[in-house]
């Protein structure tokens, strides 16, 4: 055999792995984190959706109490960005529910469209919530010395503020409704 085959076939190998790989992971791998919802007031489709996506990714990097913790701040920014009720222009249309901005390389948003962010720039485009959620997570992953220790609503928005998710001058909006949204979740648990 020459190498021209084996590498080739080293290839077409490759190719089939990442593909197997991509779809256990958007297809099989949610069904099966239905079970991660214990401990919150996680209810309707799109909460659930953001929260088993986000403990997938943050498992990666934190505790399994410390993912739960900022999974449902995950839960409660999403309704800051995108409202109580999911009812944002960038939610329906984008299914962009934590205000992501495009990133060219990133391996969950579609290049397809977007629509301009209240700050700047340009909203992303996600197949679904999960994808949305998933970003995000591993956003937070990459800056885990700053969350490992985020146990309130206010430590949380420090530490996304701290690392440029959102402009300050929004800084006392975003704190006020994501502890609101939080509260309501723990409340009604």
């Amino acid at each position: 055999m020459s190498k021209k085959f084996i590498i080739g076939a080293y290839v077409v190998a490759f190719a089939i792995i990442i593909t197997l790989a991509i779809y256990f992971r958007r297809y099989i791998l949610p069904e099966r984190l239905n079970d991660k919802i214990d401990d919150m007031n996680i209810k309707g489709n799109t909460e659930t959706q953001i929260y088993n996506a986000a403990i997938e990714r943050l498992a990666r990097h934190f505790n399994a109490q410390q993912s739960k913790i900022l999974a449902a701040f995950m839960v409660a920014q999403s309704k800051q960005e995108s409202g109580a009720d999911y009812g944002s222009k960038v939610a329906k249309t984008l299914n962009n529910v934590l205000g992501y901005k495009v990133y060219k390389g990133s391996p969950y948003q579609l290049f397809d469209k977007s629509l301009a962010a209240v700050d700047g720039g340009a909203s992303a485009h996600y197949a679904n919530v999960a994808d949305c959620a998933r970003e995000v997570a591993d956003w937070i992953g990459r800056r885990a010395t700053d969350f490992a220790t985020v146990t309130t609503a206010k430590q949380y928005v420090d530490a996304m503020f701290k690392n440029g998710y959102t402009p300050m001058p929004y800084y006392n909006d975003y704190l006020a409704n994501v502890t609101k949204f939080s509260n309501q979740m723990q409340n009604t648990a």
